[in-house]
């Protein structure tokens, strides 16, 4: 029964990374892009539960970044935006990639890997690259 939470808690954490350096995004986009991303994870195999992906478990996995200090989330000209951490939000993102890390270590890989790179690298490479194509808002 753990699984799927587990799987939420690191989807949300590799989400982060669709949030480029320095920018924030309103939390409606987010939850939307991460719930795009997370039904192309679980359609190619490489997230392994469909139910990682419900809106509600998201959003918790998000509040407890949040309490973590990983992300905040404030007010810009009446809209919630979504912003990761000075303390996690350096260049290289080496805080970040940790939690990942952490998190990755109690999920199951997803059911297709098609080759030597964990899932975690492989998804943060396509949301780092997500994070470039679509405009982020500077705060």
């Amino acid at each position: 029964m753990l699984w799927p939470f587990i799987e939420t808690y690191w989807l949300s954490a590799v989400g982060l990374f669709t949030i480029a350096p320095g920018t924030s995004v309103s939390t409606k986009v987010f939850d939307q892009r991460i719930y795009q991303f997370g039904m192309t994870m679980y359609y190619v195999g490489d997230l392994a539960y469909m139910e990682a992906i419900n809106k509600e478990t998201l959003k918790n996995a998000l509040a407890r970044l949040s309490e973590e200090g990983i992300i905040e989330k404030k007010t810009v000209d009446k809209e919630t935006v979504l912003q990761v951490t000075p303390k996690y939000d350096q260049k290289d993102r080496a805080p970040l990639r940790r939690v990942i890390e952490e998190i990755g270590r109690f999920r199951r890989e997803g059911k297709n890997r098609r080759d030597n790179a964990n899932t975690g690298e492989r998804m943060v490479r396509l949301a780092t690259i997500a994070s470039a194509v679509v405009a982020p808002s500077k705060l």
